[in-house]
């Protein structure tokens, strides 16, 4: 457990935000990675995670959508999660709209394989209907940490 509490902790869980755009939720996933210590460059994070989004969508449909970004201004790896007031355009594979979204941030410096590993770990969750069942319409902080840490539960054994 002590890997998934150092990327994810309580207050990186956001919920009812009153966000309209894409861009704007990247750039409110920058400002809490700043806020939390994840990064030490707001500009920077919002860019690489911007230019991740430009390669090809992160809405991996049904509602959710997973950004992440790997870059100098990441000082340790961080999870988050922003669950949206309103339903917003995200481009996602399914032309569906987004109201859940999870941040992955990960410094350049490392190999890849936290990267690879948190968001292997993730979408594995999120293709079990339960799973995404309680997930979507959980409004409680303590259980969505509780999901989020469940799904980590992978990348603790790396």
């Amino acid at each position: 457990m002590d890997k998934v509490t150092s990327i994810f902790q309580k207050n990186h869980i956001k919920l009812n935000i009153d966000i309209r755009h894409k861009e704007e939720t990247l750039r409110y996933l920058a400002e809490l990675a700043l806020d939390v210590g994840v990064s030490h460059d707001l500009v920077q994070t919002y860019e690489s995670m911007l230019k991740r989004e430009g390669e090809f969508t992160t809405g991996f449909g049904e509602g959710f959508a997973i950004p992440h970004a790997k870059c100098a201004s990441i000082v340790k790896p961080g999870v988050f999660l922003v669950k949206l007031k309103s339903p917003i355009d995200w481009n996602a594979i399914d032309g569906e709209p987004v109201s859940l979204i999870i941040g992955l941030l990960t410094p350049a410096e490392n190999n890849g394989s936290i990267h690879l590993t948190l968001l292997a770990s993730l979408s594995r969750k999120l293709m079990e209907e339960d799973f995404k069942k309680r997930f979507f319409l959980s409004h409680d902080q303590d259980e969505l940490f509780n999901l989020i840490t469940e799904a980590l539960t992978a990348f603790e054994n790396e």
